[in-house]
């Protein structure tokens, strides 16, 4: 299974952004995607694989 997002990573003071996944029942996250530094003007999109076998959670983070 591919989540798909859309992400705007343009300016001085970009950090990083993760995204990571949480299996439903569990207490640890697997980060799936991750990006950092300036990428353009530009809206991008991204394509996180995840493994859907189970309920799970997704979450970014960024700074």
């Amino acid at each position: 299974m591919l989540y798909d997002h859309r992400y705007h990573m343009k300016g001085s003071s970009v950090g990083q952004l993760n995204v990571y996944q949480i299996q439903n029942g569990l207490l640890t996250c697997n980060l799936v995607w991750s990006l950092s530094e300036q990428q353009g003007p530009d809206w991008l999109s991204g394509q996180v694989p995840l493994n859907a076998t189970v309920g799970y959670k997704v979450f970014f983070d960024a700074f």
